[in-house]
């Protein structure tokens, strides 16, 4: 994404960038997209403050979450790690 800033009237603009063949998005109707987002502050705390990510989200479908444990992995030769 390009965010596009008009310094005269503080405007914000945002442009998705094409891929190799100039298209923007490959999509069927009907569908939806996720939620993008934007956080401008003068002090980097007020960012990292901000609930604005958990509130776009609606609430878990999963009642119990207890037995999710956090963990990464990596993928290497097309399996999983």
């Amino acid at each position: 994404m390009i965010l596009e800033v008009n310094r005269s009237s503080f405007g914000l603009t945002s442009h998705l960038v094409t891929d190799a063949m100039g298209n923007k998005a490959y999509l069927r109707l009907l569908f939806n997209t996720p939620w993008r987002t934007i956080v401008v502050s003068d002090k980097a705390t007020d960012i990292l403050s901000s609930k604005i990510i958990l509130n776009l989200n609606e609430p878990s479908k999963i009642e119990d979450v207890s037995w999710i444990k956090p963990m990464s992995s990596w993928v290497y030769g097309g399996r999983c790690m």
